[in-house]
């Protein structure tokens, strides 16, 4: 097993095979480190410095993490190098292969150790519990001290059941009877029954999302994909990579001719990861934000070679954390070289997580205060 790291402009036609095949191959999906994903946001989004750390032996590409080296990690001054995510990128889990996971992950940080431009590799937002997070906790088994898991937060996740019983398990009785209530008044608006369908298919479709997300308080707040020119070329190219693939999902929610509500998901081995959705906030009244998440948990049900959707969400996102039952944690993992240098700059990372979740504790404390019953004298 070997390792190395490459430009993504020194990458041969081989090498681009390989990264195909191994994320074909790979334990664990993750679209946001495949090809069509990394390729277009290196070029539109923020690509400068992008590299990919590799560990290969004679069936070819063993694991991959698309890194960026850096004299901080976050708001931590901490050379390190570090897998790579953006603004679209919420997931860091490695692509790993399943013949030798463990060896590849020492080859990846073994390579790492050997740079003498940085102390730490940080794999950032890893999925926690699943092949390759608890690959990865066997190889820090005998690294006693080099590394520190910190930043961990839980996710909704929804995972498939036998019986289409998600949102009974999530909901009480009352909210489930005003989410009936809310679709009988957005159909008596829209004049017409509610439908979903994919549009993944359509060029149209991208284009309406675009429209319809840029119309709402993303588009006035400059935070829609049609606030920049560049994003809007890398939703485009993704789209496109994904939907020559069979693997881009646009959910659209409509009803009378009018599209209520939009979701931008890809679909990766047995899982669909969502990325952004868009409604028509004149309909706010009606929810259908949430009329569209319904309606795609229904979906996801019927789609029988789909087993997990990821949600991709922070963790106060309140009307997933409501509607999907299930949970995925998330953390980033700081393996730091074994040096005085690498153990000094580790327990400064210690330290600052150490911080951050008293602050987050106190945080949360003061929110559940705030939604006590006040007494009245």
């Amino acid at each position: 097993m070997r390792a190395r790291i490459i430009g993504l402009s020194e990458l041969s036609p081989r090498d681009f095979r390989d990264w195909r095949e191994l994320a074909e191959r790979a334990i664990e999906p993750n679209p946001f480190y495949e090809p069509g994903f990394v390729l277009p946001a290196a070029r539109w989004i923020a690509g400068d410095h992008v590299g990919l750390l590799i560990a290969e032996d004679a069936n070819g590409w063993a694991a991959c993490l698309p890194v960026r080296r850096g004299w901080r990690w976050g708001k931590l001054p901490l050379r390190s190098i570090a897998g790579w995510r953006h603004l679209y990128s919420y997931l860091g889990t490695p692509l790993v292969r399943g013949e030798r996971p463990l060896r590849a992950l020492e080859a990846l940080i073994g390579r790492a150790d050997e740079d003498r431009s940085s102390v730490a590799l940080v794999f950032d937002w890893l999925g926690q519990g699943g092949p390759v997070g608890s690959a990865l906790a066997d190889v820090l088994d005998g690294r006693p001290g080099n590394a520190v898991t910190c930043d961990a937060f839980d996710r909704p996740v929804l995972r498939r059941r036998a019986e289409p019983t998600y949102l009974e398990e999530a909901l009480s009785a009352r909210r489930r009877k005003e989410l009936r209530r809310l679709e009988r008044r957005l159909v008596e608006q829209l004049g017409a029954p509610l439908r979903i369908v994919d549009r993944c298919d359509e060029k149209a479709a991208r284009d309406d999302f675009v429209r319809l997300e840029a119309a709402g308080w993303k588009g006035r707040a400059g935070t829609a994909i049609a606030s920049s020119d560049s994003h809007r070329r890398f939703f485009e190219e993704t789209c496109a990579a994904f939907a020559d693939a069979g693997r881009l999902q646009l959910l659209a929610l409509e009803g009378g001719g009018r599209t209520v509500a939009m979701q931008w998901n890809l679909l990766a081995a047995d899982a669909i990861f969502c990325l952004k959705v868009a409604y028509d906030e004149d309909l706010a009244s009606c929810s259908p934000g949430a009329q569209l998440e319904v309606r795609a948990v229904e979906a996801f049900h019927h789609r029988i070679e789909v087993n997990w959707i990821d949600s991709c969400t922070t963790p106060d996102n309140e009307l997933i954390n409501r509607l999907w039952p299930d949970r995925r944690r998330i953390a980033s993992v700081v393996i730091a070289r074994a040096s005085l240098v690498g153990r000094s700059a580790l327990a400064g990372v210690r330290s600052a997580a150490s911080l951050r979740d008293r602050r987050r504790r106190r945080a949360a404390l003061r929110g559940v205060a705030s939604r006590l019953p006040r007494r009245v004298d």
